[in-house]
């Protein structure tokens, strides 16, 4: 079965297997377990920070992903998250390479082998912030 839904609760409670898109393209994809606890590619480390913890405290900050979506009649050149994105560099600016992060778990991103710090700056709140 496929289901397309934007409510990650959905996805953690029920699927086995994930696939995060972003702008038309497959950001990342993998077990749930792997992609919601541990994400390689900037959106879905924004998504996971985006969405309240179903387990843990009431008192937990969300953090939303500033800006929008791109135009798909006219997508940026390269990743089409790197207008949003914290982590973007200028190679971003190209077309991202498919890098296998794990078994089964590719992600579309420049800097998805450095994934493990990138995870720990996401968590962050000031990292989302778009400066005035």
């Amino acid at each position: 079965m496929i289901l397309v839904t934007h409510d990650i609760s959905v996805v953690a409670y029920i699927c086995d297997r994930t696939v995060v898109m972003y702008a038309g393209k497959v950001a990342e994809s993998g077990t749930m377990q792997a992609a919601l606890t541990a994400p390689s590619h900037p959106y879905t480390m924004g998504l996971r920070n985006a969405f309240p913890d179903l387990q843990g405290a009431a008192s937990g900050i969300l953090t939303p992903i500033e800006g929008a979506p791109p135009n798909l009649a006219s997508p940026p050149a390269g990743c089409r998250f790197k207008p949003r994105c914290p982590f973007a560099l200028d190679v971003c600016g190209t077309e991202p390479p498919v890098i296998e992060v794990a078994p089964d778990h590719p992600v579309l991103c420049h800097r998805a082998h450095e994934s493990a710090a990138l995870r720990i700056e996401s968590a962050k709140t000031e990292t989302w912030m778009v400066p005035a």
